[in-house]
């Protein structure tokens, strides 16, 4: 069951990368979507019955119907049901923080234990209706997961599609980033850090060929990616004019993650599923967890440490035909601020965006007005609004009689 990659691990939801502001598409290509992706590019409320909602909740069922049957053979085979265990709450894990994301409202620690969170399932049987949890209740839920993880896992990444111990140190960083908990954010990516580093020289990459990286290249710690939605096929997905003038011409990234379009516009090439699909890379990798790091770094006053961290991953970014010169800051904030937009240059196409613009919303310095032009209509999207939370679909409403989403 572990070994279900087509299901587990490659059909991840896209609604948050659909919503984001990595990239834009034209009036004709958003008339030939369907109705659930015009709805998410334009962020009008759409609950009619969605694989985002569906596929991680299966995937959370295969889970614990592993989890439920493994005890079976506990005694024939201790070492191996123990492994098995650490992979499915790694993989419940996963996909209940997923979940969170797009459909509970951004964590705040103080309305926490009220605010509407999402179902926990932690058991197989179906005639147990859902309700929702607290938000509190749901990242206790993914946190006491892992962490229960942790100790059944192997060490080491052979089987990158599955849940391993540096997987979940760098799952747990990522959590906590997105509660806003930075010292904890900051001690489990270091801990992910330790066990796996490793980091691709951009100048080993050919730029000029479309698949620039394969699947489960060497930054990646756990393989997951996104279906394919039509709507972030290269020839529709145009990538943000304004995020593509941030990058340097040494900046080896401009060349290996775009490819120029007809028009002169720019698709996105750079992904680590090794295809040439619309399909997202969702999983983790070494680069987001050196930018969890460095970013906690500068929120807790630690200049060198955050600056060190960025100009290491930045030495693998940039053109070596040209001496490196190392980022500098010159305070807490001017290094946050500068690693907030290599982390926005870095994770792009990533399923990472959106529950970026949650958590950095919350603050009054990082809040951004999100804002569309489509036929000649302006739409927003406003920091905390309810948009940010997706309608859950209204069979699942009518089946279980939760309550819906704003």
């Amino acid at each position: 069951m572990l070994d279900n990659y087509s299901v587990l691990n490659a059909r991840n939801p896209s609604a948050g990368e659909i919503s984001s502001d990595d990239f834009y598409i034209t009036a004709s290509d958003f008339q030939s979507l369907n109705e659930r992706e015009r709805s998410f590019y334009s962020w009008q409320k759409y609950d009619l019955t969605a694989g985002d909602w569906s596929s991680p909740y299966n995937n959370i069922l295969h889970a614990n119907v592993i989890l439920e049957n493994v005890e079976k053979f506990k005694e024939e085979n201790r070492t191996l049901a123990n492994t098995i265990m650490g992979k499915a709450l790694f993989l419940r894990a996963f996909n209940h923080f997923t979940l969170s994301q797009l459909y509970a409202s951004s964590f705040d620690q103080n309305t926490a234990d009220s605010d509407l969170g999402i179902p926990i399932r932690t058991t197989s049987d179906h005639d147990i209706r859902p309700f929702r949890a607290t938000n509190l209740e749901t990242y206790s839920a993914i946190l006491n997961d892992v962490l229960e993880a942790i100790p059944l896992l192997p060490g080491s990444l052979e089987q990158k599609q599955h849940g391993s111990r540096p997987a979940a140190y760098g799952l747990l960083a990522r959590v906590y980033l997105s509660m806003r908990y930075y010292e904890k954010a900051e001690i489990y990516a270091d801990s992910c850090l330790r066990h796996y580093d490793k980091l691709i020289d951009y100048n080993t990459i050919n730029p000029n060929i479309s698949i620039p990286f394969p699947q489960r290249n060497e930054e990646v710690i756990f393989d997951a990616r996104s279906a394919s939605p039509s709507i972030l096929t290269r020839g529709r997905a145009k990538v943000d004019t304004v995020l593509l003038s941030k990058y340097e011409d040494w900046d080896l990234r401009k060349s290996i993650f775009f490819l120029s379009n007809a028009n002169g516009s720019k698709a996105f090439k750079g992904s680590y599923t090794g295809l040439s699909t619309s399909s997202i890379f969702v999983g983790l990798a070494t680069d987001e967890i050196y930018l969890i790091r460095a970013e906690c770094f500068a929120r807790r006053g630690k200049i060198a440490e955050a600056m060190a961290d960025l100009n290491h991953l930045m030495r693998h970014r940039y053109n070596n035909n040209r001496p490196f010169i190392p980022f500098t800051a010159s305070s807490a904030d001017d290094a946050l601020n500068i690693i907030l937009m290599e982390r926005r240059k870095e994770l792009l196409f990533r399923g990472i965006r959106w529950s970026d613009l949650r958590r950095l919303n919350m603050e009054n310095s990082t809040k951004t007005i999100l804002t569309r032009f489509i036929d000649g209509k302006e739409y927003k999207l406003l920091p905390k609004s309810s948009q940010y939370v997706l309608q859950i679909p209204r069979e699942s409403i009518e089946f279980s009689g939760m309550e819906q989403n704003p």
